[in-house]
């Protein structure tokens, strides 16, 4: 029984062993990795910090030195009786400056360290927007275990530099304390080993407040991104207007404040224990370092070490106090921000979820059909199924509505078309390839979209349109000739700047659209491309009946041998339709033109009977 507990102490203890060896490691890969974010946004400034902070690290132990030799000197000089010699005088001098270059340092590095910081932060912005704009599907969209580590990454953009400024910091420490103590043990050996002795469990302390205060942050995103919710409701634009009619602010800030409340207490439980355990140890390490001060004086007076040795020990052990101090607060924290530093990086190492051929075709235009060939489809994280099975084929050149109630999977259907997400089961092919086989880029620049929920971008007019082939973007004539496809240039001939107009009032100076105007920059967006596919999803939702009407009379010219996909809830205008699908709960129910669904007499017919009835009356 004996022998099985102490082997069980001993796995035990191979473990924290282990354990702390691996966040050592790990302390020790993120502040590689961080040296190398910081080189290579400016080697330059990265090489004069260095060197800043190796001098400014060594003036203290050296100051030190020269205080003993100088002590020494003037100690013989009186005892002696001997004239000041040059050697006294240089390190008089030296002495002074010394103490006088930290503070022309100072400056510099201040100025080196703002550079950086700004330079850094810009180039981690633009890493994560890269990021982003890699993830070529939805599906991290579609999780809230994304938009959880999307917060950390908003909350935290700031992590690398502050991490590097820990690491400089904990360099900067390492430097003095190891020169320092370097220098105490000319007076004895115990010294040094002292003084890491007690600054031990503060280190360890420190890490494991780190970790505990991380944990608790990840464990309360989801409330803070709640807490965000509530927040940005009373100053969006979308939403304020239903609040203030309402009158439903009060009860915003009191759920608001309610959640703040729970979020608060386990922070102040983490501030509370950390308080307690700092004290604990600033009282053990005064405590150590009062009797370092007693044992140095004894050996003083015991004739071991000179007038020198003790000045020069006073000298340092304010410093040494300080330094011990900060280096164990600062690894600590950098061990503990490995674990922090670990979920900021792991953004970047996500990687695209669509399916991507070794030797992927470029695509340039449609022969022959888009064929859906049993097509299954559920969303990411999700047990329900929104179609099962799914087969039709949309002709080159012809126009295919699909109509159906809400939840049907319409939409579905468009965002599988577009890539943004693969099948779960089944292919979708174009001339009998599969739409992976295919490069996305060329792919998608080939597909032009009018979504229901089109974006609005606070950019000028002009910007608004070209972005839709981004290539173009500058290319007046292309925006305009755009414009007037998709209506929007009398809209646009109304604004004060013409195209140069700003839209949206995010911005100074910016200028609101109605819903319908807004619709046609993003209808004429669609027009900036020569595309061989057209998305139309719900395309003239926002438009009135005269609007969609001329619109549509003008899609029938513009679209002529274009690909079309269809999806409209208005049957004026799904009946221009070459042919028509009915979907209904992810089955096909109907197909045929409007005139054979009408004699059909099936759900078609029912669905456009009740609008034709809410017209008439």
């Amino acid at each position: 029984m004996l022998g099985y507990t102490a082997s069980k102490r001993n796995i035990t203890m191979f473990k924290k062993l282990l354990s702390w060896k691996t966040r050592v490691v790990d302390t020790v890969k993120m502040s590689l990795k961080s040296l190398a974010l910081i080189w290579w946004t400016s080697p330059k400034l990265t090489i004069l910090m260095l060197l800043t902070l190796v001098i400014s690290s060594s003036l203290t132990a050296i100051s030190a030195w020269l205080l003993k030799r100088l002590v020494n000197d003037v100690v013989v000089i009186v005892k002696t009786g001997n004239p000041l010699d040059n050697t006294t005088i240089v390190l008089g001098i030296s002495c002074i400056l010394c103490n006088i270059l930290p503070f022309i340092l100072e400056p510099g590095t201040g100025a080196i360290r703002s550079t950086l910081s700004d330079l850094l932060i810009a180039d981690i912005d633009k890493k994560v927007m890269k990021q982003a704009s890699k993830l070529t599907g939805l599906a991290y969209f579609d999780k809230s275990q994304f938009y959880d580590r999307l917060r950390f990454l908003q909350g935290n953009t700031t992590l690398p530099e502050s991490t590097i400024w820990l690491l400089s910091s904990t360099l900067s420490n390492g430097i003095t304390l190891i020169s320092l103590l370097s220098l105490t043990i000319v007076i004895s050996p115990f010294i040094p080993f002292a003084m890491v002795l007690v600054a031990l469990p503060h280190l360890c302390a420190e890490y494991r407040h780190h970790k505990h205060a991380y944990d608790t942050t990840w464990d309360q995103m989801p409330e803070s991104r709640q807490l965000g919710y509530f927040h940005g409701l009373l100053f969006n634009i979308k939403s304020v207007r239903e609040i203030k009619l309402f009158n439903v602010g009060a009860h915003f800030i009191n759920r608001y404040r309610e959640l703040f409340d729970t979020v608060f207490k386990r922070v102040l439980s983490v501030k509370t224990s950390h308080t307690k355990s700092t004290v604990l140890f600033t009282l053990l390490h005064g405590v150590g370092l009062t009797l370092l001060y007693i044992y140095v004086v004894l050996i003083s007076l015991q004739g071991k070490i000179t007038v020198g040795d003790v000045a020069m020990y006073f000298s340092i052990v304010a410093g040494l106090q300080r330094t011990f101090w900060s280096l164990t607060q600062k690894a600590g924290q950098l061990m503990g921000s490995s674990i922090d530093f670990h979920t900021f990086w792991s953004f970047f190492e996500l990687t695209p979820t669509l399916k991507t051929a070794a030797s992927p075709q470029e695509f340039s235009h449609i022969n022959r059909a888009v064929e859906f060939r049993n097509v299954s489809f559920r969303y990411p994280g999700s047990e329900e199924t929104i179609f099962s099975n799914i087969s039709f084929s949309i002709n080159a050149g012809e126009t295919l509505a699909i109509v159906g109630e809400n939840g049907a999977g319409k939409t579905t259907l468009v965002k599988l078309l577009c890539r943004f997400y693969d099948p779960t089961a089944g292919q979708i092919f174009i001339d009998n390839i599969a739409l992976h086989q295919y490069r996305l880029g060329s792919l998608r620049q080939k597909i032009a979209p009018v979504f229901q929920d089109f974006s609005h971008f606070f950019l000028t007019a002009g910007e608004n349109i070209g972005i839709g082939d981004v290539e173009q973007v500058n290319n007046e004539p292309a925006v305009i000739q755009a414009a007037a496809q998709g209506q929007a240039d009398t809209v646009i001939s109304q604004l004060s700047d013409g195209y140069e107009t700003l839209l949206g009032r995010h911005f100074d100076g910016g200028t609101d659209l109605s819903g319908g105007e807004w619709q046609k920059i993003a209808i004429s967006r669609a027009f900036m491309r020569d595309a061989k596919i057209l998305i139309l999803d719900e395309p003239t939702a926002a438009l009135d009946a005269e609007s969609e009407h001329a619109l549509f009379q003008r899609f029938k010219i513009l679209t002529e041998g274009v690909t079309t996909l269809l999806i409209s809830h208005r049957f004026s205008t799904v009946r221009m339709a070459d042919r028509i699908l009915v979907i209904d709960k992810g089955k096909i129910l109907e197909e045929g033109t409007h005139e054979q669904l009408i004699n059909k007499s099936g759900k078609y017919a029912t669905l456009y009977g009740i609008q034709s009835e809410k017209y008439q009356s």
